[in-house]
């Protein structure tokens, strides 16, 4: 069976598309003559699009594009077959147009989430009456508007929903939405039609991974300076910023001569402050090559985010960096991993911690042993002798 199966996104703009490259380039080597919609001319000046594309569009050249002129033209486009879109489309009002067109359509959607994180967010803690409603004006505000736009049929459902995280699926069938349906099954109310559990992107069992243990490896997460902090808790101050990274720097270092290995600093996609602000002299800093150290690595240190799952499936020797100085958000993230894992933690409060104990390469390789394949089991491999990839085709073609 032939399945017209297509990509639609912005594939002009690095923060909307980057997070795609790699699930586009799996699906497409299942899909013959693999097409992207890229609707980055709907959306800017057409005099700025060459610029703002030529930089991002090398990572999609070896796919058929279509680049809609108009709203029309991408609803002309969508009319002539019954595509099953892959939808990349951010939930916001720059894409208004895009999602209706969408919805009118009469093409079927799917979703792939293929990381296998908690996505728990924590946005009220410890935080009193004003916080909460900055907070929810500010971050969840926009969520409730697009939902209900959902359900007066002015943006569509996805029709199917590949998931990775048992977290994430345990959250969707105990919604409300779920429950209302469950109680009156004529009444649905949710966003996504369909859901299936898969494997997550990092597993994949006839791939032969070049692994080894040459790097201590720091997965940033620019936790003072990224949005997702600062709206909900404020700038940092310069002193509480000195400290973190006053504090970290020496904990790598010590590290780094204790067991002997070189430090590998892999930022945040978005963390440009820590270069001009030079926040880790003398250590090498990367981009986009964090699946790439994380193979390498001897030791992962991290405080949060789901970048570390790659490093569970591989049973890496993991730590994790905690403190009060990380504030209560991020602190609170930090316990979604550590805790169910049984990692050995850094506070980062003190910075003469590795005086007193040192943690031990045994033990860290028993906690990776004993403690990681309950969350590999729930979150990361659905099914061992498949790909996530595989498993949405499969399910694709028998819909």
């Amino acid at each position: 069976m032939h399945l017209n199966i297509i990509s639609i996104l912005d594939s002009g703009s690095s923060m909307s598309s980057n997070p795609y490259i790699q699930t586009i380039e799996n699906l497409s080597l299942k899909i013959s003559n693999y097409t992207i919609i890229n609707v980055h001319l709907l959306l800017t000046k057409k005099n700025n699009y060459k610029e703002a594309c030529t930089e991002n569009s090398k990572n999609f050249q070896n796919y058929n594009t279509f680049t809609p002129k108009s709203y029309y033209e991408l609803y002309k486009f969508l009319k002539k077959k019954k595509f099953i879109i892959h939808h990349c489309i951010p939930n916001n009002f720059e894409f208004f147009l895009v999602n209706f067109i969408l919805r009118i359509s009469s093409c079927k959607l799917f979703v792939i989430s293929n990381v296998g994180y908690n996505p728990e967010n924590f946005n009220y803690f410890n935080k009193n009456f004003l916080q909460k409603f900055r907070i929810f004006f500010k971050l969840r505000a926009r969520y409730y508007f697009f939902r209900l736009f959902v359900l007066i049929n002015v943006f569509p459902k996805i029709d199917y929903f590949f998931e990775s995280s048992g977290h994430v699926i345990n959250s969707i069938n105990n919604g409300l939405s779920k429950k209302i349906n469950r109680i009156f099954p004529c009444i649905d109310f949710s966003y996504y039609k369909r859901v299936f559990k898969i494997s997550s992107k990092h597993y994949n069992p006839s791939l032969k991974r070049k692994i080894s243990e040459d790097f201590i490896v720091f997965i940033d997460g620019m936790i003072l300076d990224h949005k997702d902090v600062t709206l909900r808790e404020g700038k940092a101050s310069p002193k509480r910023r000195f400290k973190y990274y006053n504090n970290l720097n020496k904990i790598l270092a010590t590290m780094g001569k204790i067991y002997k290995k070189k430090i590998i600093i892999c930022l945040h996609p978005q963390n440009s402050i820590s270069i001009k602000k030079n926040d880790f002299p003398g250590l090498k800093c990367v981009k986009f090559k964090t699946e790439e150290y994380i193979n390498k690595a001897f030791i992962v240190l991290f405080h949060e985010g789901s970048s570390i799952t790659q490093a569970i499936l591989l049973k890496k020797k993991i730590i994790s960096l905690q403190g009060k100085i990380l504030g209560d958000y991020v602190s609170q993230r930090c316990l979604l991993y550590s805790k169910p894992l049984g990692l050995k933690k850094i506070l980062l409060d003190s910075s003469d911690y590795l005086k007193h104990k040192i943690i031990s390469i045994k033990e860290l390789n028993k906690i990776a042993k004993n403690n990681y394949n309950k969350y590999i089991k729930e979150n990361l491999v659905q099914d061992y002798s498949k790909t996530g990839i595989d498993q949405v085709i499969n399910y694709l073609r028998t819909i």
